[in-house]
């Protein structure tokens, strides 16, 4: 089999070669993005106090990074 493959890519020209890596090299980033990144994900959580805050209820503050990747 890996003889078909390999005498196929022979007879590729240069510029459907390059296609081709493009391609494959996409796809691989589009596995690791879909696949590895998502669960790369982080939380951190912090407590801070102080004696100006009069109010009862809880503050909160989000901040999202990495947005051009969604």
């Amino acid at each position: 089999m890996m003889k078909n493959i390999s005498s196929y890519l022979k007879k590729l020209s240069i510029e459907d070669r390059i296609v081709l890596a493009f391609f494959i090299t996409c796809f691989i980033f589009g596995l690791y993005a879909s696949l590895i990144e998502p669960f790369k994900l982080k939380t951190t959580e912090w407590t801070v106090s102080t004696d100006k805050w009069t109010n009862s209820g809880e503050l909160k503050i989000v901040i999202l990074t990495d947005l051009h990747m969604i």
